[in-house]
């Protein structure tokens, strides 16, 4: 079935960030690499706007787009050094490199470190291999995979040589695997494609998985060091879980029994974007209380709470602070009452000129 321009640009503009233009046209590599890079960290998604025609062509097998194409392979005998392709080598390189060191357990007990000297190298040579299978071109994994394991006695001087391993992944791909794909891939369904690509997808954020498992942890103000697992758990544990499941509850009965509107402003209410709720609380008073009030206990606040009624240095400090909080509370609800005033104001002058 011939592929649509106006369709892949369609999946560009509203899903193209993961891929699915690629998916579409049949470019797997390449819609897998922005699925986990998020479009390219968005670069690459941006330059799909005039490369998408290209690609488009390609999927049809446009005469004359083959035609250049053919021209291409008798000039070059292989595809010429890119820039663009060899800079997302050598980022994705290093990038899934360090991201396969982290996910090894560091915990002595399990005695998997040693795994670090395989998983980086082989991440690292996948990602070259990826970046460079895109499109026209083609490698063999092989020459990326025995470069980069060629950099493993780097390690035991300093893990941090990754890009040491990209770069060798990228030169050893460049002349030595690096040419032409003169066919397109052979067809397949697309259940099969989809399936390979979540199977992708799933085996690189298992190395996230697994970091956050294993290795990943949480230091208080004191230095305490956590788990991120037993954070996790803790967190659950909370009382702001518990409260913020309470809310949700209230919210879902809410919106069971008196709508989605009352919901909504119920959840407002809870938010307060404004800030209307937590200046009243500064000062002490509850959601209905009136202007009258707010002004009482103001002046009343700023009389009890005033710096110079004190004179401990340490009790002055507190009373500096919660005088300062207390003047920025009627502030904003001084600024919230007179553009309401304003509001209004407006509002009834228009009423009268209708």
């Amino acid at each position: 079935m011939a592929k649509s321009t106006c369709v892949a640009y369609l999946l560009w503009l509203t899903l193209g960030v993961f891929g699915a233009h690629h998916f579409y046209l049949g470019r797997d590599r390449q819609a897998f690499l922005w699925f986990v890079t998020f479009g390219g960290v968005l670069y690459g998604w941006f330059s799909d706007i005039t490369r998408i025609p290209g690609y488009v062509d390609d999927a049809n097998h446009d005469p004359e787009y083959l035609a250049e194409l053919a021209r291409k392979f008798k000039k070059y005998k292989k595809p010429p050094v890119s820039l663009t392709r060899c800079t997302a080598q050598l980022l994705l390189g290093i990038s899934w490199g360090y991201t396969a060191m982290a996910a090894v357990p560091e915990d002595p007990q399990l005695m998997l470190r040693w795994l670090v000297y395989i998983v980086t190298p082989v991440a690292t040579a996948l990602a070259v291999h990826t970046v460079g299978n895109v499109g026209r071109c083609r490698g063999a994994l092989r020459w990326p995979l025995l470069a980069a394991f060629a950099t493993v006695p780097l390690y035991f001087w300093s893990l941090q040589v990754v890009h040491y391993t990209a770069l060798a992944s990228i030169v050893a791909f460049e002349y030595g695997a690096k040419e032409w794909r003169r066919t397109p891939h052979p067809p397949r369904s697309a259940c099969s494609r989809f399936g390979t690509l979540v199977v992708c997808v799933l085996v690189f954020y298992s190395m996230w998985a697994s970091y956050f498992y294993f290795n990943a942890a949480v230091i208080d103000r004191h230095g305490e060091k956590t788990m991120f697992r037993d954070a996790v758990k803790n967190f659950f544990k909370s009382q702001l879980w518990k409260r913020m499941k309470e809310e949700i509850v209230r919210l879902f009965e809410l919106t069971r029994t008196q709508g989605w509107s009352r919901a909504w402003n119920s959840f407002l209410e809870s938010v307060d974007p404004s800030g209307r709720y937590a200046a009243l609380e500064v000062l002490g008073l509850n959601k209905t209380a009136t202007q009258e009030d707010i002004t009482a206990r103001y002046r009343e606040l700023t009389k009890t709470q005033h710096p110079d009624r004190f004179t401990d240095p340490g009790d002055k400090a507190k009373a500096e602070e919660a005088f300062m909080e207390i003047n920025l509370a009627y502030d904003k609800l001084s600024k919230m009452r007179n553009k309401r005033r304003r509001s209004n104001r407006v509002s009834r002058e228009e009423r009268v000129e209708l």
